[in-house]
């Protein structure tokens, strides 16, 4: 369950208002699926693609440091943003998430992951000096022992702050390294598949992503993993 914070607010008084940085307003412009550049293009899909949704492609590279930013702490939350490109092919959006933005440490007293106003500061000044070109494309968080979902915090956070058709939430469970995309669809939020993507000289690093990730959701079917108090 991750918290944003406003001015010192707490996003969980919910008769409040909170008034933070707008998330950049964007249409998605033309371009073309990594999936229709096979020549260009190696790729990975993992879990249910439904051609009507919103396709998401992530570069291996992101995908792997998000991954190692969520085993940083098994104890405590951890989470940040997805940047990159949100673009349409003929009817069908998609995103590509080239880049991930780990936000430092900020702990609540029960182990939640804390976004203040200074977080969203920063991420104006990240986007304008290294990602002009790219758009804020959602955010990531973790649940460590307790598996993959949204709480209701985390649904309200998507959207109210996320909630551009072409922005998603990523959830990771750092104990059993599984981890799920979410985005708003037809006023619900649902999870689903996605397609890692990286160049055609470097497919062997999708073949071992590809073991970890039958191993990972082994891992959150059978329970075993699961944290019945983590947080202290």
């Amino acid at each position: 369950m991750l918290i944003f914070m406003s001015k010192g607010e707490l996003m969980m008084q919910k008769d409040i208002s909170i008034n933070l940085n707008p998330v950049y307003d964007f249409s998605p412009k033309e371009g073309i699926m990594p999936i229709n550049q096979r020549d260009k293009y190696a790729l990975l899909s993992w879990g249910e693609i439904d051609g009507k949704d919103l396709r998401i492609f992530i570069d291996v590279n992101a995908f792997i440091r998000v991954r190692r930013h969520a085993k940083k702490r098994v104890d405590r939350e951890v989470g940040g943003f997805l940047v990159g490109k949100a673009m349409r092919e003929k009817e069908n959006t998609f995103i590509q998430i080239t880049d991930i933005i780990e936000v430092k440490e900020i702990q609540h007293k029960s182990g939640e992951f804390i976004f203040t106003h200074e977080v969203w500061k920063m991420i104006d000044s990240i986007m304008s000096e290294y990602h002009q070109d790219k758009q804020l494309l959602g955010w990531y968080h973790t649940h460590p022992g307790l598996g993959i979902f949204l709480s209701p915090e985390d649904k309200f956070i998507q959207s109210n702050f996320f909630n551009h058709f072409w922005q998603t939430a990523l959830v990771l469970d750092p104990l059993t390294q599984h981890q799920g995309f979410y985005y708003l669809k037809n006023d619900k939020l649902v999870n689903l598949g996605f397609y890692i993507y990286t160049s055609k000289e470097n497919t062997q690093v999708l073949k071992r992503l590809t073991r970890e990730l039958e191993v990972a959701e082994k891992r959150e079917k059978c329970g075993r993993y699961r944290a019945h108090h983590v947080f202290g």
